[in-house]
């Protein structure tokens, strides 16, 4: 523990780790403290997922006696994640210069769903964060070879990515389809 409480006192990414994991926990909620049942339901389901997703994909390794490689899952990770890390901000940025709907109707109904308006914010930071984290603990597993461990960690921490990107593009969907909903009920009002 002395070790956290150093990295939260003096590291700069860290601390900024930290509040985006809490912010993503607390569904958008500032003021919360870490809680970690709420984690427990929000972050630890998609990491249980993706760990049997990596040992159902040992599995089919051995069955079909296939040359996939944790080098191969590493390498096409990092690539894929990149491309994704540069679109996801260009999402995050576009989709938070014209919420302006969204942002009104989650201030407006936050006392009935529980969620704040920084929900959007930190459903879209939280992904971004963790495929960041998953380049660079890609990077770190090149240098253990080719053991079952390693195959099991990459191609878990490869699947958890996918399904934050899976999270990204929910937010993006489930937001513009609420801006087409706002515009459409403005429009159908102003021609009444």
């Amino acid at each position: 523990m002395k070790i956290i409480d150093f990295l939260k006192k003096n590291s700069y990414l860290f601390k900024r780790f930290i509040k985006i994991v809490n912010l993503y926990t607390n569904r958008g909620d500032y003021d919360k403290s870490f809680d970690f049942d709420l984690f427990k339901k929000r972050v630890l389901p998609k990491i249980i997922e993706s760990s049997v997703f990596g040992i159902l994909f040992i599995c089919s390794v051995l069955i079909f006696n296939s040359d996939i490689n944790a080098e191969k899952i590493i390498s096409f990770s990092i690539s894929f994640y990149a491309s994704i890390l540069g679109f996801g901000m260009a999402a995050y940025t576009i989709l938070l210069m014209l919420a302006d709907e969204i942002l009104f109707f989650l201030n407006d109904t936050s006392d009935k769903n529980n969620m704040t308006p920084q929900i959007l914010n930190s459903d879209l930071a939280f992904p971004l964060i963790m495929i960041g984290v998953i380049v660079f603990f890609m990077f770190f597993l090149l240098s253990f070879g080719n053991s079952f461990l390693t195959l099991f960690l990459t191609s878990s921490l490869f699947i958890y990515g996918l399904l934050l990107v899976l999270e990204i593009i929910s937010v993006i969907y489930l937001s513009m389809g609420l801006v087409i909903k706002k515009k459409i009920e403005k429009r159908n009002e102003g021609s009444k």
